[in-house]
C-alpha cells in the first residue's frame, strides 16, 4: 500500500488553509477493550467520535467510511 507518512504531508495541510483535510484517530479504552474513533477536520475543527467495541481494522474502517461518506467528493 503506498501510504504517505505524516512527516510528508504538503505544507498546505500543516497552514490549514484548506477544507478537506481529515485527521483520524484511534483511542483506546481502558484495559484495551474498545475505544474511539476521532475525525477532525483540520480547518474547521469539525469533529465526529464513535464507540467502537474492538479495535480490528474493520471495525475502524467500517467507522470511518460511515462518517466520511457524506463529505465525498
Amino acid at each position: 500500500m503506498d501510504r504517505i507518512g505524516i512527516e510528508d504531508l504538503q505544507t498546505v495541510v500543516d497552514e490549514r488553509i484548506r477544507v478537506g483535510d481529515w485527521e483520524i484517530d484511534l483511542v483506546i479504552g481502558k484495559v484495551h477493550s474498545g475505544g474511539r474513533v476521532t475525525i477532525v477536520e483540520r480547518l474547521t475543527r469539525y469533529t465526529v467520535t464513535k464507540r467502537i467495541f474492538d479495535k480490528s481494522a474493520r471495525t475502524v474502517t467500517d467507522a470511518t467510511i460511515k462518517f466520511l461518506a457524506p463529505f465525498r467528493i
